[in-house]
C-alpha cells in the first residue's frame, strides 16, 4: 500500500514538472513537490522536514548494473538509468515517512457467535407477526359474557401474545376465553365460543400459532405470565357444536308445498308434464343431417366455424334434447311432488316469485341462523347473521352469487357453525339461481334421489313450430335453460366423495353396453373387501372369482378404446402399491393385530382388485360418458362463484376415492376385513368438452 502511495505522489510530481524528470536540486521543481503534497493533504510540518531532507542529501546516482537494494531506478531522456539517493555513501532515500493515514480496508472485526438463546429470540422476532396475525383472525369466535371481559381481553392478549407485561387481573380475564393446548408438538391456543371457561371438544376454535420452537417460545412465556392450559379432550367429552350439520337444511327453515303434476299422454306416452306451474313439452329429435344444415346456415355469418365444430354442436342438442326428455319421462310414476318454499308465495314460475324469493330469502335464513345459535353468539356469528340479511339488498345477480360465496367462506372460519356451510350452500344456490333468472325449487324427500335441487325451463320450444329446427340449431337462452333442467346435485368446494352407483343410473353412455358393464365391476366389491355377516367371510376363492369379472371387463375397455396405459393412481402408485401402503399405515396405528400371514396375503390381494375395480369405473366412465341427467353446482369459495356443469356441454368426470375411510372388523372366520366408508366412492369433476 505504501508502495503505490509513493508512486502516484512521483508521478503527480512528475507530470508537474515540464520535462517529466523531478529534481531535488532545482527549487522550482522542489516547490512543485511542496504543491504536490499539499494536495495530497500532509501537514505543513512534514512537507518542510521532508523537502530539507531530500534537498540536502539528495541526488542522482546513474547505475550500469544491478542498483541496491531498496533503490527506485529511473530512466533518463537519454536512456540512463539512475536512482535517488546519498551520493557519498551511494545508499538509496529511504521511503519518505507519512503522517497521512492512506485508505485502508479495515480488517472486518469478528463478530462472536450468537448464543442459542440469541438465535431463538431472532426466530421470535421474525414470527410474531404471523402469530399476531392468527390470533387477530379469530379473536371475534369467542364467546365473551359481557363487554368488559371482550375490552380486557383485547387490550391484554395481545400484548401477552408479543412478551411484555400483563396485570394479574387480565390474565384472569384472558384465561376465562383463552387456554394453551397441552400438547408439546402442537403450537396452538383453544379459544371459549359457547361459554367462558369451557373448552370441550365442541365448545371451542383454536387460534393456530404455529412456528416451531418459536411457537413454543412464545407460548412458554404466556406460560410464565400465569395463563393456563387445556387438555386437548376425547371425543367422550365433546359436546355438540352451536350448529352442526342438518340444523340449517331447506327442509327445516321452510314450509314443505304439494305440486300437482299433469301429464298429457298420447299413445301412453307423456307429451306434456306440468309440475305446479312449471310446463315442459317433449321435444322432437330433428334428424342429423337437418340439424346440421341448419347449423350451417345459421352460421354462416361465423365463416371460421369447423365441420368438426359442427358435428360437435349437433351432438351437444341432440345430447340435450334427450335428456330433456328423460326428464319428463321421469314424472311418469309422480302424481305429487312436494317441494320447500323458502317465502312463502314466491313461485319460481314467475319473475316476481323468483324476485321475491330471492330478496326475501336471505332474511328467513339470516332469522333461523340467530335462532339456532341462541344466546351470546360471537361476534364473528353475528357477523354471520348480518352479511346473510344484507344479501337481500344487492341487486346485480352476479355480485349477489359472489356474496352469498363470500358468507360460505367466511362460515367455514367460524369453528361453530363451519359444519353447517354445507347444508346453507343449497340455500344460497336456490336463491343465486333464481336471481338469474333460472326458475328453482327444493324438492322435500327422495323424489329425486341424487338432486338436491330441480331446475325447470323458463319456457320450452313447440315441437309443432315450422321453425322448430331453425330455432333448434340457434340455440340461445331458451335452448341453454332446456339442457339446465333437471336435477341438481349441490356442493360446496366440490364436496365429499360420493357413491358411483346413484349417479351411475342417472349416465348416458355412448355404447349401449357400458352401463352393464359398469355395474358387472360395482358388484364385485363384497368379493375383494368382504365383510362381518355368514356369508361375506373373505377368502380367496371369491378374489379370484372377482378379480376374473374385472379381467374380462377390463379387456373390453381396452379393446374399445377406454383404457389406455397402466391402471395407476395420479400419484404413480399402483393398486398393489396402494394396498401395501395403507395396511403398513393401519398397522403402524396399532390396528389390525395378531394378523395371520395367510390373512395378510387374503386382505392385500382384495384391497387390491378393489382399487383395480375403482380406477376401472373412472377410466370407463370418463371416456364412454355422452351426457347425464343431473347437473352440478360446486359454491366454490375460492373463486367467488357457483360453478355449474350441466351434465351435457360441461360434464361430471369421476374421480375415485380409493381413501373414503376405512373401518377394521372380523369376519365369521376371525380374519380382519377393511370395510370403507363408502363403496366405490368418487368426486365429481368439472370437464367441459
Amino acid at each position: 500500500m505504501m508502495k503505490m502511495l509513493i508512486d502516484k505522489l512521483v508521478k503527480d510530481w512528475a507530470w508537474r514538472v515540464n520535462d517529466g524528470m523531478p529534481d531535488p536540486s532545482k527549487k522550482d521543481h522542489l516547490d512543485l513537490l511542496e504543491t504536490t503534497l499539499r494536495d495530497h493533504k500532509y501537514s505543513d510540518e512534514f512537507i518542510s522536514d521532508f523537502i530539507s531532507q531530500i534537498s540536502e542529501k539528495r541526488s542522482k546516482i546513474y547505475v550500469d548494473g544491478k542498483p541496491p537494494k531498496g533503490a527506485k531506478v529511473q530512466v533518463g531522456p537519454k536512456g540512463g538509468r539512475y536512482y535517488y539517493g546519498d551520493a557519498s555513501t551511494g545508499k538509496p532515500d529511504p521511503e519518505p515517512p507519512t503522517d497521512k493515514k492512506p485508505s485502508k480496508k479495515k480488517k472486518a472485526v469478528k463478530k462472536a457467535k450468537p448464543t442459542p438463546e440469541e438465535k431463538l429470540q431472532k426466530k421470535v422476532e421474525k414470527h410474531m407477526p404471523k402469530a399476531l396475525e392468527a390470533a387477530n383472525a379469530k379473536v371475534d369466535n369467542i364467546a365473551f359474557s359481557n363487554e368488559q371481559d371482550e375490552q380486557t381481553f383485547k387490550e391484554n392478549f395481545t400484548k401477552l401474545l408479543k412478551g411484555e407485561d400483563v396485570s394479574p387481573e387480565a390474565i384472569d380475564v384472558i384465561n376465562k376465553y383463552a387456554r394453551i393446548k397441552k400438547n408439546k408438538n402442537v403450537v396452538e391456543i383453544y379459544i371459549a365460543n359457547k361459554e367462558e371457561g369451557d373448552f370441550r371438544q365442541g365448545a371451542r376454535d383454536k387460534i393456530e400459532i404455529k412456528g416451531g420452537d418459536a411457537g413454543r417460545s412464545i407460548l412458554g412465556k404466556m406460560r410464565e405470565q400465569g395463563m393456563g392450559e387445556a387438555d386437548p379432550i376425547t371425543s367422550k367429552e365433546s359436546v355438540p357444536v352451536k350448529i352442526g350439520g342438518k340444523i340449517l337444511t331447506l327442509s327445516k327453515m321452510g314450509k314443505t308445498i304439494s305440486n300437482k303434476v299433469e301429464k298429457t299422454r298420447v299413445d301412453g306416452k307423456i307429451t306434456e308434464v306440468k309440475v305446479g306451474d312449471h310446463t315442459m313439452r317433449r321435444q322432437s329429435m330433428p334428424d342429423t343431417d337437418s340439424l346440421i344444415k341448419e347449423i350451417v346456415e345459421y352460421k354462416e355469418q361465423n365463416p371460421g366455424i369447423s365441420d368438426e365444430d359442427v358435428e360437435h354442436k349437433v351432438e351437444q342438442l341432440q345430447s340435450g334434447i334427450i335428456r330433456y326428455n328423460n326428464l319428463i319421462d321421469s314424472y311418469d310414476k309422480i302424481d305429487n311432488l312436494d317441494s320447500v318454499s323458502l317465502v312463502e308465495g314466491a313461485n319460481p314460475a314467475t319473475k316476481e316469485g323468483r324476485d321475491k324469493l330471492a330478496k326475501e330469502g336471505p332474511k328467513v335464513i339470516a332469522n333461523k341462523l340467530e335462532e339456532a345459535l341462541g344466546e351470546n353468539p360471537t361476534k364473528a356469528e353475528k357477523q354471520i347473521v348480518t352479511d346473510l340479511g344484507n344479501l337481500s339488498n344487492i341487486d346485480d345477480p352476479s355480485e349477489y352469487e359472489k356474496e352469498s360465496m363470500e358468507i360460505l367462506k367466511r362460515m367455514g372460519n367460524v369453528a361453530s357453525i363451519s359444519k353447517a356451510a354445507p347444508d346453507l350452500a343449497e340455500s344460497l344456490v336456490l336463491l343465486a339461481n333464481n336471481k338469474n333468472g333460472k326458475p328453482t325449487i327444493a324438492p322435500s324427500g327422495e323424489t329425486f334421489p341424487v338432486a338436491d335441487l330441480i331446475q325447470f325451463p323458463t319456457e320450452d320450444l313447440d315441437p309443432k313450430d315450422p321453425d322448430y329446427i331453425k330455432k333448434i340449431a340457434a340455440g340461445g337462452k331458451t335452448i341453454v335453460t332446456m339442457t339446465d333442467a333437471g336435477g341438481l346435485s349441490v356442493k360446496k368446494d366440490g364436496g365429499a366423495a360420493s357413491g358411483f352407483t346413484a349417479k351411475l343410473g342417472m349416465t348416458t353412455f355412448k355404447s349401449e353396453t357400458t352401463k352393464e358393464s359398469l355395474t358387472n365391476v360395482l358388484s364385485q366389491h363384497n368379493n375383494f373387501i368382504g365383510g362381518k355377516k355368514k356369508g361375506a367371510e373373505l377368502s380367496e376363492e371369491k378374489i379370484q372369482s372377482g378379480k376374473a369379472v374385472l379381467d374380462k371387463e377390463e379387456k373390453a375397455a381396452r379393446d374399445a378404446g377406454l383404457i389406455k396405459g397402466d391402471l395407476k393412481f395420479k400419484d404413480g402408485r399402483t393398486p398393489r402399491q396402494w394396498a401395501d401402503d395403507n395396511l403398513a399405515k393401519w398397522k403402524a396405528d396399532g390396528k389390525y393385530k395378531g394378523m395371520t400371514d395367510e390373512n395378510k396375503k387374503m386382505l392385500l390381494d382384495g384391497m387390491e382388485q378393489y382399487a383395480r375395480g375403482g380406477l376401472i369405473l373412472q377410466e370407463v366412465h370418463n371416456n364412454d360418458l355422452a351426457f347425464q341427467d343431473y347437473a352440478n353446482a360446486n359454491a366454490n369459495t375460492k373463486t367467488g362463484k357457483i360453478e355449474m356443469s350441466d351434465g351435457i356441454n360441461c360434464i361430471n368426470n369421476m374421480a375415485f376415492q380409493a381413501s373414503p375411510g376405512f373401518k377394521p372388523a372380523q369376519d365369521k372366520n376371525g380374519n380382519w376385513v377393511a370395510r370403507p366408508n363408502a363403496v366405490y366412492a368418487g368426486n365429481l369433476k368439472k370437464v367441459c368438452r
